[in-house]
């Protein structure tokens, strides 16, 4: 993917603003004073290409440009329009994509996005709009196919972003992993594997239809839309799970420096303390609202129980239809007498008598009412049995809740009183540290709550499935036309775990060789020795000769980042020439777009990390001011310098307003 041009027009601040960048290959440079706009043009490329959701700007909600705003406003227009258009080079044919948002002026609401892509094809021109599903499928696929929205971070830095994807946190953790697959065999992989799944899923309900049997058949739907619930939830929760384990570290490191730290080492130990005692307090808690709901049901089921049996007189239970039933005389005696021809009385029975039994029948219980009143009551009396002792352990249980709950709220302040003791000492090491400490314990109780909520969803998930999965086997044990579909089902199988033995053989293949030229590159950066290690989960640390782990300065810190970007593209040309017998993979052309990332580096590294990206690099475009284009860059960058440009507006109303014409060339 190149950038040919980018055309702007009631962005943000730019009012009609077009950008070219003519040359395949080299190095453009285009230079603004601070709060021009820098940021802006480049997060307008982010925003044509995948919208809201990329950007990083404040109020991106508010994306019209302001003079033009004010200006339909005074003149009562209803709504106005932004869109910013851009040109792309890709495998060798040229893409127009353009992002239109049509806003309604007084809400600054969205009315209609409008996206099109134009291209021409065997020398017709295609226009796709995304005024149906199946184009915008068609526009979202080839953009994915340009840059995927995760990469994004790796080829648009600014200074503080790229800083942050040398962390290794789960976020970095992510990008880095999808950077990885988007230049390997792993897609082909992972569709490979989706394909079986849906094959051995299709073999099952074949099995199930060979039974003609429709209640079979809607089981194994139930189950295959059960398993991929099941897998979607599992995959949620081991993320949730990673990431609690990343922050129980982080905290961990962080108790470990205040400890070190003689001011508030009695003051940590205690907040430990007391951490642990609220810890155990939470889980007593759980335990205790489990019993509580369980008394609370079984004690309300009880209550209603006796309620209804107040609520009706047994005195009346047998109604004005007991007016009309001979006591102590069921539906067979009658059936007998009819039956022997004589009435107990002694009279033979004629016609009307019969009739007459026959029809008194109907207010004969089969066990007489004094009996079915007898059965009721018992049944009441065993159904409530207890219920006072049931009361008195729910009212105890409630009454230890409350008594937890008010030693967790005593906790909670003292927890408080220390955070604020430890955040009033003078040193802002301390202040920085205590306050980071926080914010990462609630977000770790946040990840403990949707881990717990999970294992639920999860525990209910499996019973269901377990239960429909033995009713399945059951029925289909009794068809013996299924030993042919029971074969498939077996290869299908064997071919799934060989794929899923391939996947995992590849990912390890693309962690090496990633591992290996971010330690090349970076140590032509940097000049003290240290080592770029990758796990098999894509987490990136950096260590010493000794295997310790090492801080980083803000230099070395984008040092590792840019070292991680350019063994991307390596790994990306190692997987063409050595591992694509299949030609599975195609041909990438990697570009950078940089944003202020000189900002907090010296010279040494200044002139090292732009040689390596300017050497590497099909295109890269640079947004600087003049105090960050420093001479070590200027030379570093000489050799691939195809245009350099000036950003100059001096009027306010000019930088609300930038216009082409404000976009001066240094010759």
């Amino acid at each position: 993917m190149r950038l040919q041009s980018l055309h702007l027009f009631n962005f943000r601040q730019y009012k009609d603003f077009k950008l070219e960048f003519p040359e395949r290959n080299g190095v453009t440079v285009i230079r603004a004073n601070n709060s021009i706009g820098k940021t802006t043009l480049m997060q307008s490329i982010k925003w044509v290409l995948f919208g809201d959701s990329a950007i990083e700007l404040d109020n991106k909600k508010e994306l019209l440009n302001y003079s033009v705003l004010k200006e339909e406003k005074e003149n009562y227009s209803s709504q106005s329009s932004f869109f910013v258009e851009v040109s792309i080079l890709h495998k060798g044919v040229n893409y127009s994509l353009k992002r239109e948002h049509i806003v309604n002026i007084t809400s600054n609401t969205l009315l209609e996005e409008r996206l099109t892509l134009s291209f021409l094809e065997n020398g017709e021109t295609k226009i796709y709009k995304n005024t149906s599903e199946e184009n915008k499928s068609v526009i979202y696929r080839m953009i994915e196919s340009w840059i995927s929205e995760k990469m994004l971070n790796y080829f648009f830095l600014d200074g503080e972003r790229i800083e942050k994807l040398s962390n290794g946190d789960s976020e970095s953790q992510a990008e880095l992993s999808e950077a990885i697959t988007s230049v390997s065999k792993i897609p082909v992989l992972k569709n490979a594997i989706d394909t079986v799944e849906v094959v051995f899923n299709d073999v099952k309900r074949q099995e199930a239809k060979a039974t003609r049997n429709s209640e079979i058949v809607a089981l194994q739907n139930e189950i295959s839309d059960l398993s991929s619930e099941k897998r979607y939830l599992e995959n949620e929760k081991k993320t949730c799970e990673n990431d609690n384990k990343e922050i129980s570290d982080q905290i961990n490191n962080i108790e470990k420096e205040l400890l070190n730290t003689k001011e508030v080492s009695n003051y940590q130990f205690e907040r430990n303390r007391t951490q642990r005692e609220l810890n155990t307090i939470s889980e007593e808690m759980n335990s205790v609202l489990k019993r509580i709901q369980t008394l609370n049901n079984d004690y309300r089921r009880k209550t209603l129980i006796y309620m209804l049996y107040q609520k009706y007189n047994l005195n009346d239970f047998k109604g004005k239809e007991a007016e009309k039933t001979i006591p102590n005389m069921e539906i067979n005696a009658i059936d007998q007498i009819i039956k022997n021809g004589i009435c107990i009385c002694g009279t033979h029975l004629k016609s009307e008598h019969i009739n007459t039994l026959e029809h008194q029948k109907k207010y004969q219980p089969p066990v007489s009412n004094q009996g079915l009143i007898a059965t009721y009551e018992m049944g009441v009396k065993t159904e409530i049995l207890g219920i006072d002792n049931d009361a008195k352990e729910l009212l105890d249980e409630i009454d230890k809740y409350f008594n937890y709950h008010d030693r967790k709220c005593e906790l909670i302040d003292y927890l408080e009183d220390i955070n604020k003791k430890i955040s009033g000492f003078n040193e802002e090491k301390i202040q920085n540290l205590n306050n980071y400490r926080h914010e990462l314990s609630v977000k770790k109780d946040a990840r403990t709550n949707k881990i717990t909520e999970l294992n639920m969803r999860l525990k209910e998930l499996e019973k269901t499935l377990t239960r429909k999965e033995k009713v399945y086997k059951k029925k289909i044990e009794n068809y013996e036309q299924n030993k042919i579909i029971e074969n498939k089902r077996y290869l299908i199988k064997e071919v799934s775990n060989m794929l899923n033995n391939k996947n995992e053989t590849e990912k390890e293949i693309q962690r090496k060789s990633i591992e290996k030229y971010a330690n090349n590159h970076f140590s032509d950066i940097i000049s003290k020795q240290k080592r770029v290690i990758i796990d098999e989960k894509y987490k990136h640390t950096v260590r010493d000769l000794d295997g310790n782990k090492t801080s980083l300065s803000s230099g070395e810190s984008i040092a590792l980042s840019v070292s991680i970007i350019l063994a991307i593209i390596d790994t990306h040309k190692d997987n063409l020439e050595k591992n694509n017998k299949e030609n599975i993979l195609m041909e990438r052309e990697f570009f950078l777009f940089l944003d202020g990332a000189f900002a907090v580096l010296d010279q040494n590294f200044s002139k090292a990390i732009a040689e390596k990206i300017t050497e590497r690099l099909n295109q890269v475009i640079i947004l600087t001011n003049d105090n960050q284009y420093t001479e070590s860059v200027k030379d570093a960058i000489k050799p691939k310098l195809k245009h350099e440009y000036i950003l100059s507006i001096e009027a306010k109303q000019e930088k609300e307003n930038i216009l082409t014409s404000h976009l001066l060339e240094v010759k």
